[in-house]
């Protein structure tokens, strides 16, 4: 088990594929966190920050994503969260420029 397990409840349910994402909820353990390292006494606020925290997170992983294939060839997988790509919708978020990224370099 490591220390990011069970900090996230996704949000949204079903959704159409190829959508953006869906935002998150942090789970209770992460607002616990945030209460015990942010010196955050108010469980309301600590819930705030904290989910404010996990959806921050997934952005800047978001961003940073692209479509990759494994050495076995299988993909395009998302390289943030390991899904179809573009079917999980992180390619709405990619700061990348994938047209550039195609380039090899000729």
């Amino acid at each position: 088990m490591s220390e990011f397990d069970g900090i996230l409840i996704p949000q949204g349910g079903n959704r159409p594929l190829m959508s953006y994402p869906p935002e998150f909820k942090a789970a209770r353990v992460f607002v616990d966190r945030v209460m015990v390292e942010l010196d955050v006494p108010d469980r309301e606020r600590a819930e705030v920050m904290a989910d404010w925290i996990v959806n921050f997170a997934e952005r800047f992983g978001a961003y940073q994503a692209g479509p990759m294939f494994d050495m076995d060839g299988n993909g395009p997988q998302c390289s943030w969260c390991g899904q179809i790509w573009p079917l999980c919708g992180h390619h709405h978020m990619t700061g990348r420029n994938l047209e550039e990224d195609d380039d090899d370099g000729e």
